[in-house]
């Protein structure tokens, strides 16, 4: 997410006043809140609250931004999991071209083309050398594919109001990253170290 929010934002320039704020802003309320929380021994809520009851509602908004944020990240953690489980197979499905879900301007890696277009003079006859490639901007890379159509199934959808049916696979791998997540925490900080 941080690469595609660099982009959108201004590439590197981006940088600068986003590393500016970390330092100013983000590293100090992060420890902060570290601090408050190891002080009183007691969780976001009970922490504000403890500061100022006033404060609970930014325990609470913590809380939820949270809980929120959690739902966000397990969804990509599993289909990593899911690429993970497809990545036993002895040919990466994401690798080729000649797959069910694949479309005619599906291109592998393999076959990208580099081309140089040139002028030269040939025995004082202006010689003018065009290029007959496809026009490469409509086709999309095997792994683009897989993820897109293989994967999201996002040709089946007709927009953001339709859902679609309930892929098994990644809610199966979703179940699995949240049973890994609660294993992780099940027993509080000391399970991890």
């Amino acid at each position: 997410r941080f690469p595609y929010l660099c982009y959108k934002n201004g590439g590197g320039a981006f940088l600068i006043p986003y590393c500016i704020m970390l330092v100013v802003g983000g590293i100090p309320l992060f420890y902060m809140e570290l601090a408050l929380g190891q002080f009183n021994r007691k969780g976001a809520i009970t922490c504000w609250g403890r500061l100022c009851p006033l404060f609970k509602g930014i325990g609470y908004a913590v809380v939820i931004i949270a809980f929120y944020v959690d739902f966000y990240y397990n969804v990509i953690i599993a289909w990593a999991l899911r690429f993970f489980f497809a990545s036993f197979n002895s040919m990466l499905p994401w690798t080729t071209c000649d797959n069910a879900w694949n479309t005619p301007y599906c291109r592998p890696f393999e076959n990208t083309k580099n081309g140089t277009i040139s002028n030269v003079t040939q025995y004082s006859t202006p010689l003018h050398m065009t290029d007959d490639m496809e026009d490469d901007e409509k086709f999309t890379s095997a792994a683009s594919e897989y993820f897109n159509r293989a994967i999201l199934e996002l040709h089946r959808s007709e927009g953001l109001h339709d859902l679609g049916a309930i892929k098994w696979d990644i809610a199966l791998c979703l179940l699995a990253v949240y049973i890994i997540c609660y294993f992780s925490l099940w027993k509080g900080i000391s399970t991890s170290g």
